[in-house]
């Protein structure tokens, strides 16, 4: 059982350290991106998630993009726009998101 626990815990310190390396490669390329556009209006702007450790996301322009670690070794990258909140059906409650998983798992490697 400690084992487990162990890689258990090793994933989860692995997994929220690639989104802290991720976020900050985001910060520098926002950064660069928005100085070469010479104005406030339609930067990229990154907010972290509060009552996360290392949840995050981009914005520009209505269109939301968010990475979230929601387990050990998965992170769910989820794109949200105004538009889908004007084009859902009524009464269905929010707007679906397109997600994608990135999933690392600690064992033999597989191809």
């Amino acid at each position: 059982m400690p084992r487990i626990q162990d890689e258990t815990r090793d994933l989860q310190e692995k997994t929220h350290e690639f989104l802290r390396t991720l976020k900050d490669n985001f910060v520098d390329y926002t950064t660069a991106f928005n100085n070469m556009k010479n104005s406030t209006i339609g930067g990229v702007k990154i907010y972290g998630i509060s009552n996360t450790a290392t949840d995050f996301m981009l914005f520009r322009n209505g269109y939301k993009l968010l990475f979230s670690a929601i387990a050990p070794g998965r992170i769910v990258m989820s794109s949200k726009s105004k538009l889908q909140l004007f084009t859902q059906p009524r009464g269905s409650g929010l707007a679906p998101a397109s997600e994608e998983y990135l999933e690392a798992n600690v064992g033999p490697l597989e191809i």
